[in-house]
C-alpha cells in the first residue's frame, strides 16, 4: 500500500505543474485510479490488528477524513503566499506530506502483527489471540472462489454496496466533484 501512496503523492505534486486542461484531467484519472486502493488496504490493515467490536470506531475516522485537521490550515496558509499561481502551492505541500506519511508507513507498519518490530513477542502472541476470538487471522494470500462466491449470495455485502453507492454519487457530484470542477474552472481561467 505505501507503494500506491507513494505514486499518488508524486501525481499530486505532479498536479502542481499542469499547465492546461488535458495535462489536469490526465493526472486526476490517475489520481482517482490510485485513489481506489486505498480505503480497501486500509480495511484490510484495520482487520489485521483489530477485533469487530473495535473496527467500526476506528473505521468512522477513517471515514471522516482526518485530513481536513490539515488541508484546512494549509489552504488557509497558502492564502498569505505572493502571487497568481497558489493553487499549486496546495498540490505541491500535500503531496511532499503524502510522500513523506508514504515514507513512513512504508518504514514502520508491519505486513502483520507477527512482523511488528514495536512490539514484544508476548504482544504480538496477544494481538493474534484476539484476533482468534473473531475467528479470523491476520493475514491470507489465498483466493478462495468460495468465499468470493459466498460474499455475493450474503444480503449485507449487497447492503453496503447500495450504501456506498448511494453516498458517493451525491457526496461525489455535490460536494468533492463540484468544489474540485470550481477549482479546475479557476485554474483553466487563470491559465
Amino acid at each position: 500500500m505505501c507503494y500506491v501512496q507513494l505514486i499518488w503523492a508524486l501525481v499530486l505534486i505532479g498536479t502542481g505543474f499542469a499547465k492546461n486542461f488535458e495535462t489536469l484531467i490526465a493526472v486526476r484519472v490517475l489520481l482517482g485510479v490510485l485513489e481506489a486502493p486505498i480505503v480497501p488496504g486500509n480495511f484490510l490493515i484495520l482487520g489485521m490488528w483489530y477485533t469487530r467490536r473495535e473496527q467500526p470506531i476506528r473505521t468512522g475516522l477513517m471515514y471522516t477524513g482526518l485530513s481536513v485537521l490539515f488541508t484546512g490550515p494549509i489552504g488557509y496558509a497558502i492564502g498569505f503566499i505572493a502571487g497568481d499561481e497558489k493553487w499549486r502551492w496546495f498540490f505541491w505541500i500535500t503531496g511532499a506530506m503524502t510522500f513523506v506519511w508514504a515514507i513512513a508507513v512504508g518504514v514502520f507498519l508491519p505486513d502483520n502483527p507477527v512482523k511488528a518490530k514495536f512490539i514484544t513477542e508476548r504482544q504480538k502472541a496477544i494481538a493474534i489471540d484476539r484476533m482468534r476470538a473473531d475467528q479470523t487471522g491476520i493475514e491470507n494470500k489465498t483466493f478462495k472462489r468460495d468465499q468470493m462466491w459466498e460474499t455475493f449470495q450474503d444480503p449485507k455485502t449487497w447492503l453496503m454496496f447500495f450504501f456506498h453507492i448511494w453516498i458517493s454519487i451525491p457526496n461525489g457530484g455535490l460536494t468533492n466533484v463540484s468544489t474540485k470542477l470550481f477549482l479546475v474552472l479557476r485554474i483553466i481561467a487563470w491559465l
